[in-house]
């Protein structure tokens, strides 16, 4: 029996358990308690992991409805229901981030180490407009404060430390605060170190690192209505190999400085006022040599990346219901340039302006009413609107040689320039819930409207090669992504079930299409030059989680997940779209202690547009399907002390997820193989 075929007879057997649906978080909430009307299914509901994680990367790509797409052993890049990048809003405390590399060596959640935040939020689908255009994947909440210290509490101290075998990895985190009721502080630092791991084969991959990371929280919380918090945050990531890419990372460094306001007034119509704003900078630097073999040809790229954003959200009681009226402000500046040389010495010849001093601006508004219409029911809508802006500075700048400029490849490629007038657009959501009788069923049904702009690569990269089937280049006159979303679920719980399933759909005008030059853009190049054009495109799928308590402590759970990406101006396959994907597994749990197993599966996937002569052939090729077996536990000693354990992949097998990374420096795709056989243990120390 093969190892698809296995997994899918266990899901048959433990389908009549089952499991929680996709989302929510882990621990408390903002201190300020604001007042929310229920929305069923906004949040998704996962466990939490024991298992460590090298970033929030890898960690989200663990969880129903999401994938992780891996070039080595840090920067896994996540896809939410099929849709990665921009597609999905990543928030770190509520401030965005933009990673330093053009092909997402380094994603936002690679800044995101997981002993760094309380919860994370995953909301998929048509749910809510204010976090800000785009989210078409969803939209993943890091968050995290400092609980407020009871009446002769003066401190919190807790140390997290653990190794795993796979890789040689370690870490190292402490969580510290102090404060009284009126004002805390919280440090928090992470240090953690991983050697290459090898697969279930015993081959070695690529996939060192090292990451340090510190952060600081300061709250004032003057009554019990008001909270006021600062923070600033440093990262840094070093010698990170990529088995994936034609280069790597010797270092990449973030810092985020926050300021976040939350209000709960006594009186009046106004509920609350929440505001969050942000600035993170990223230094990112690679190049093929200094951690790998040199060819005859070194390339050096350092890159410069800054995002400012900034949320108000007025919370306003309005008859039955309830009023969310606000805005949004992203800005973000990039600079990119790649450098050649001859073996043996620093390059310093300009080869290509990748980013040309790229700077893009969105500002938006927002409204959204919810109210219940009966007691049994909810129904919210919404409206925004968003000027999106978008320039760059050095297009005009001739590299040495025979290297084009930005505006000369863009010119080449699509008869356009980089000028491009700002552009006004507008979104909308419809979301209605029920209960139905009195059994523990609730259904809901939501349609949006969401507008999405090209990203900094997407509009703006100008990648120079001799060989036209080495050259990236990006599209100035890219329209707005427009996405036409619905959903339909079904919510089932009891004391002992728990069902939640769901069907969706995206609809996409002009959906931003990475492929290569076949002479569709209005030059008719047909030189096999990586490019961007607009076509338009279907997402579809369904969701399904059970949960089940067969005991008082034992827990049955399952999941399942598909979607399946089609562009349909041309009626093939979208590339990079993750096959049918699942869990089984079951919990044991005390006061003392927990067990819990975990097969993981997923479907073999051969709708792929894999052929870069024909298509785009960003998909490395089919993949088989695969299952492993994870276990994992957790032993608290004592009230201060606790022990977690457990194994990954624990028959080594050997296997990779279907979504591969394009390569960013040649024609090539990589598909990188997960990790073996993996033994883990941590240790909690808890004051």
């Amino acid at each position: 029996m093969n190892s698809f075929a296995l997994s899918t007879t266990l899901l048959t057997l433990a389908v009549s358990f089952a499991v929680p649906i996709a989302a929510q978080v882990i621990s408390p909430a903002d201190p300020v308690a604001l007042p929310q009307l229920e929305i069923w299914g906004r949040t998704d509901v996962f466990r939490q992991q024991d298992t460590p994680s090298a970033d929030g990367g890898e960690y989200l790509g663990r969880l129903s409805g999401l994938s992780g797409s891996r070039m080595g052993g840090h920067g896994t890049d996540i896809l939410i229901r099929g849709q990665k990048d921009e597609r999905n809003t990543v928030l770190l405390d509520g401030a965005a981030i933009q990673g330093g590399c053009p092909n997402h060596m380094d994603p936002a959640t690679s800044y995101a180490p997981v002993e760094f935040y309380d919860s994370v939020r995953v909301l998929k689908g048509p749910q809510t407009l204010i976090y800000g255009p785009g989210g078409t994947g969803g939209t993943v909440l890091f968050e995290r404060s400092v609980k407020r210290f009871e009446s002769g509490e003066r401190a919190r101290l807790s140390l997290d430390t653990g190794y795993t075998d796979n890789a040689d990895s370690w870490f190292v985190s402490v969580d510290a605060a102090a404060g009284t009721e009126d004002w805390q502080a919280r440090i928090l630092g992470t240090t953690r170190s991983a050697d290459d791991y090898v697969d279930g084969d015993g081959n070695e991959v690529r996939s060192a690192y090292r990451q340090d990371g510190l952060s600081f929280i300061g709250a004032y919380t003057p009554q019990a209505e008001t909270r006021i918090e600062i923070g600033a945050e440093h990262t840094r990531a070093l010698d990170v190999l990529f088995a994936g890419a034609a280069m790597d990372s010797p270092e990449s460094t973030s810092d985020i400085f926050r300021l976040r306001l939350r209000h709960q007034p006594t009186g009046g119509a106004v509920r609350a006022i929440e505001f969050d704003s942000g600035y993170a900078e990223v230094a990112h630097t690679m190049d093929n040599y200094s951690l790998r073999p040199a060819g005859m040809m070194w390339m050096f790229v350092p890159s410069e990346t800054a995002a400012w954003t900034a949320r108000l959200n007025t919370r306003i009681e309005a008859g039955p219901g309830e009023i969310q009226t606000g805005f949004n402000f992203q800005q973000i500046q990039a600079d990119a340039t790649r450098y050649s040389g001859p073996a043996g010495t620093i390059p310093t010849t300009v080869n290509s302006y990748m980013w040309p001093e790229v700077e893009r601006q969105t500002v938006g508004v927002f409204t959204e009413y919810q109210f219940s219409p009966d007691p049994d029911s909810n129904l919210l809508f919404g409206l925004r609107g968003d000027r999106f802006d978008a320039s760059a500075g050095t297009t005009d700048l001739d590299p040495p040689g025979m290297m084009m400029s930005p505006n000369r490849l863009y010119q080449m490629y699509y008869g356009s320039s980089a000028q491009r007038d700002p552009v006004i657009g507008l979104g909308a959501l419809l979301r209605y819930e029920r209960r139905i009788g009195d059994k523990g069923f609730k259904a809901y049904a939501a349609a949006q409207r969401s507008l999405r702009d090209a990203d900094t690569t997407e509009r703006f990269i100008g990648t120079n090669n001799s060989a036209p089937a080495m050259r990236w280049v990006g599209n100035p006159g890219l329209e707005l992504e427009t996405h036409n979303l619905a959903e339909a679920g079904l919510l089932y719980e009891s004391a002992k079930w728990l069902i939640a399933g769901s069907i969706h759909g995206d609809w996409v005008s002009d959906f931003i299409l990475r492929d290569r030059a076949h002479g569709q853009t209005a030059t008719g190049i047909a030189d096999n030059a990586s490019i961007y054009r607009n076509v338009d495109a279907r997402l579809i799928g369904f969701e399904l989680e059970v949960s089940h308590s067969l005991t008082g402590n034992l827990q049955a759970n399952a999941r399942l997940a598909y979607v399946e990406g089609t562009n349909t101006t041309e009626d093939r396959p979208l590339a990079q779209i993750p096959p049918l994907e699942g869990a089984v597994g079951l919990d044991y749990v005390t006061e003392i202690f927990r067990v819990g197993a975990m097969l993981r599966f997923a479907d073999a996937q051969d709708r792929v547009d894999d052929n870069p002569m024909t298509g785009s052939g960003l998909d490395a090729g089919p993949t088989p399907g695969w299952a492993t077996l994870d276990l994992e536990g957790r032993y608290r000693v004592t009230e201060q002390i606790e022990v977690r354990g457990g194994v990954r992949n624990l028959f080594d097998e050997t296997y990779a997820i279907h979504v591969n990374r394009s390569n960013d420096f040649d024609a090539t795709q990589a598909q990188i193989n997960e990790p073996g056989r993996t033994l883990w243990i941590a240790l909690n120390l808890s004051y």
